[in-house]
């Protein structure tokens, strides 16, 4: 028998190598894997996927849903499934000639009692993670001294979470939950409905069993000073677990944020996708003026109002922002640290100018010049026309029109080629700063617009190839 790596010396390996993890003098996995002789057992590799031992629970289905919406590989093994694999040496990993191989480089079950495995089961489980160094998710649990942990009553808290404010230790923006700045309040989206429940409650000040147990994320006991546990780190018999006492949901908000932080635990980072984000919050067809939603006609004037009732061109029928409107717009940004962008259409400037009698210039367009860096700036075409098919309204709200084979009409080359083209030299001209490789469409038109458009306009792509 070979004596086993030190977790350190695991990890640290694991990390500098993605998928083959080179320095590790040996692995010891009693009862799973026959190991190959020293002369071989120089190196050991772990496949990039998570075992998802998947009981039906929320929080497994919550953790499931994050990892897939990450990028990372995962197996689920469903656990009630009577032809389910079960969790034996060769499923877990395998040794050969090369060193050993491990299947699996994390793994997420309902709760640290893993009811739905058998005793043999979760025994090859728990010498696989400790051989490899691969953690496991234990995605809800209650607070007992088998996890690390005093009961919730001593002292603690059982009930609902809702409306709590968790806080990241240091320890956990050490490791995995480095991205947040320290608060997340739990939902509490209604007050007479229980949306979470939870486990509050400390570490064990000795532990029986000789582990150690980190909290990541608290909150605190209600009616003390006293910070319990909702996710924290249970380090014992060579394995990591991370301890989760608290129910969620994928669609939770407080899940959302957490979320990230649980999958960055699991895979102690390492994965083949990237996790952002973003936000992106689009002014829509600036210079251009919009029609107003009628009260009285409870619709909007030039699309979908009696025109006979609801002319188009009646005074008041249509809104534009003025000059001061930047000001306030730049102001709004300087104070709240958060830049929008100016999804835009030159053509309006023109159409000021020709609906106002003895204009040559556009109060609005001049306004937007002498701030344009404070803004950013995304090409909407030139006068925002539909991108997609040649349209009629004989059958509301419109279908394509077609040729007498039945072949779809659709908006030429070069009608998109001007619009893409123009709006950029209009840009250009008016010293807007622009990032010529990046389109918004008129209504997001051009791509495939279902049920009445089932497939993209052929020349939309030909044009962006043009336009680069």
């Amino acid at each position: 028998m070979v004596a086993p790596t030190s977790g350190s010396a695991l990890r640290a390996s694991r990390k500098a190598k993605f998928l083959s993890v080179s320095a590790v003098v040996g692995i010891c996995l009693t009862g799973v894997l026959a190991m190959p002789s020293a002369a071989v057992a120089d190196q050991a590799d772990v496949t990039a996927k998570v075992l998802v031992l998947d009981d039906g629970s929320e929080m497994v289905a919550a953790i499931k849903d994050r990892l897939a919406k990450e990028g990372v590989a995962t197996q689920v093994v469903t656990l009630s499934d009577a032809n389910r694999p079960q969790l034996t040496a060769g499923f877990l990993g395998s040794t050969d000639a090369t060193g050993s191989h491990g299947n699996f480089s994390g793994v997420v079950l309902a709760a640290d009692t893993a009811d739905g495995l058998s005793a043999q089961e979760r025994a090859v489980l728990n010498s696989y993670e400790a051989a490899f160094g691969v953690r496991e998710v234990s995605a809800y649990n209650w607070a007992n001294p088998t996890v690390g942990l005093n009961y919730a009553e001593n002292p603690g808290y059982t009930g609902k979470v809702d409306g709590m404010t968790a806080t990241v230790t240091n320890a956990g923006r050490a490791d995995a939950f480095g991205y947040l700045r320290g608060n997340v309040t739990l939902d509490d989206q209604d007050p007479a409905v229980d949306e979470s429940y939870g486990y509050l409650a400390t570490p064990l000040a000795s532990d029986p069993n000789g582990g150690t147990f980190t909290p990541l994320v608290t909150a605190k006991i209600p009616g003390t000073t006293t910070a319990g546990s909702l996710i924290g780190q249970y380090d014992q018999g060579g394995r990591e677990r991370l301890i989760i006492t608290f129910a969620s949901n994928e669609y939770q908000q407080h899940f959302k944020v957490l979320g990230h932080g649980i999958v960055n635990w699991l895979t102690r980072g390492i994965s083949g996708s990237v996790n952002r984000n973003y936000m992106s919050v689009h002014i829509d067809d600036v210079f251009l003026a919009d029609a107003l939603w009628s009260i009285d006609g409870k619709c909007t004037i030039g699309d979908g109002c009696d025109p006979v009732a609801y002319p188009e061109d009646a005074p008041g029928s249509t809104v534009r922002m003025v000059p001061a409107d930047v000001t306030t717009l730049t102001d709004w940004q300087k104070a709240n640290g958060i830049k929008l962008d100016m999804i835009f259409n030159g053509h309006g400037e023109q159409e000021y100018i020709e609906d106002h009698e003895g204009a040559t210039s556009d109060p609005l367009t001049t306004e937007f010049q002498a701030q344009a860096r404070a803004l950013r700036w995304l090409n909407h075409t030139w006068s925002h026309p539909f991108l997609g098919c040649q349209q009629t309204s004989n059958t509301p709200p419109w279908t394509c029109l077609t040729d007498d084979q039945g072949n779809t009409l659709w908006v030429p080359k070069d009608q998109v080629d001007s619009e893409l083209s123009q709006n950029r030299a209009w840009a250009e001209a008016k010293g807007l700063p622009l990032n010529t490789h990046e389109l918004v469409t008129g209504e997001h038109s051009g791509l495939k617009t279902l049920p009445q458009q089932p497939e993209d306009n052929p020349n939309l792509l030909a044009a962006l190839t043009t336009q680069g």
